[in-house]
């Protein structure tokens, strides 16, 4: 929910008021969802299979829209792009494309394997005529086996000496094995490749919208992306996406977020301080997630229901001191940037990519419901 200052204020001047029945989308084109550059509609996606990127377009847009694509359940696709679906497991799910007020929603059905194209099938000769003859292949030669060559001839001892037994000759040692026996180092998750990126987060994955959402819709997906613009101790920044009651959002960062010393990142949302009591916060929690792959997510515990102790392990609570556009305040300092904390090393992961944040209130309404998510700041990377 967006409030401004210590009087609660709701921000209403955001133009995303949800058109009324009949106003501005009376008459509009109805949604459409095709494979690209295909010419009929969709009706469901079909014969797709784990690992295809299945690449989509959504038709009866106006002009002066944008289109924006999820997935509703994650876990079996993604968006990574506009419009490319990434397909992770096997099973039926729905993904959904929307314009202005209008939507479309889809069913997808992904197997597991693709299966093999059918052989060729036999030839057969045209009737009336035998069979064709087969070549009798001939056989390769047997290679010849070359004459050993002789043993040189033994050279005579310069000055003879009495045999006084066998000699005994040492067996050579073992040489040692080419490939350590693994320890803890060998068999722990290899760090990715680094790549240069800035510490902010990348790119949007999904998008899940509770009851209530809407607010920052228009600037989509890049109001999340990049620095905060937060209001600091006693006003909440509006520069937000709200998730709507039980929403949710998964953020990718190109370059590894890695486990240092200290937190490794920082999750901003727009709470406040009403009245300038830090004891009296203006918070909407939220849970925070971390995965590799952006498939497998491990869950920092949060109280969202600890408001005496301030909501401990939960996003959402802290004010946001820095902005990019107003101060020189240092993002990916969790001693002055605001925001909530996280450290990997508190879910023994040496590494993460990408963020989950799930609203954990109920109820929503309007178009500023739910947890505002401003930015996401990585501090190791």
């Amino acid at each position: 929910m967006i409030l401004i200052a210590a009087g609660l204020f709701a921000a209403c001047g955001n133009g995303l008021v949800p058109a009324t029945p009949g106003a501005s989308e009376a008459g509009a084109e109805p949604l459409r969802l095709y494979r690209r550059n295909a010419a009929a509609p969709l009706e469901r996606v079909r014969e797709v299979y784990v690992g295809e990127t299945v690449p989509l377009e959504v038709g009866g847009v106006a002009e002066g829209e944008t289109a924006l694509w999820f997935s509703l359940d994650t876990t079996h696709g993604v968006f990574r792009r506009p419009g490319e679906l990434h397909l992770l497991r096997a099973g039926s799910f729905q993904i959904q494309a929307r314009a202005g007020d209008r939507s479309v929603t889809l069913q997808v059905e992904v197997g597991a394997t693709r299966p093999p194209p059918p052989e060729d099938p036999p030839l057969t000769p045209p009737e009336g005529e035998g069979p064709a003859p087969q070549a009798t292949p001939t056989p390769d030669p047997v290679p010849e086996t070359p004459s050993p060559s002789p043993l040189p001839t033994p050279l005579a001892s310069p000055s003879p000496t009495p045999s006084a037994g066998p000699v005994a000759t040492p067996s050579p040692s073992p040489l040692p094995s080419a490939t350590p026996s693994p320890g803890p180092a060998a068999t722990a998750t290899p760090l990715p490749t680094p790549v240069a990126s800035d510490p902010f987060a990348d790119a949007v994955i999904s998008f899940q919208p509770g009851p209530g959402a809407g607010f920052g819709m228009d600037r989509f997906p890049d109001i999340v992306l990049g620095a905060p613009k937060g209001g600091g101790l006693q006003q909440g920044g509006i520069d937000v996406l709200s998730l709507g009651a039980g929403g949710s959002i998964v953020l990718k960062s190109d370059a590894a977020i890695l486990d240092g010393p200290g937190p490794d990142f920082i999750v901003f949302e727009n709470a406040f301080y009403a009245g300038g009591n830090p004891a009296a916060p203006f918070a909407e929690p939220g849970e925070v997630a971390v995965s590799q792959d952006g498939i497998q997510f491990f869950v920092f515990p949060c109280a969202s229901g600890n408001r005496e102790e301030l909501y401990p392990g939960c996003a959402g609570v802290r004010p946001v001191l820095a902005n990019a556009e107003l101060n020189a305040v240092d993002p990916t300092d969790p001693a002055t940037a605001g925001g909530d904390a996280f450290d990997l090393g508190e879910l023994g992961l040496p590494w993460a990519r990408f963020i989950r944040i799930q609203d954990l209130s109920s109820e929503g309404s309007g178009t500023s419901a739910g947890f505002d998510l401003d930015a996401l700041s990585v501090v190791h990377q």
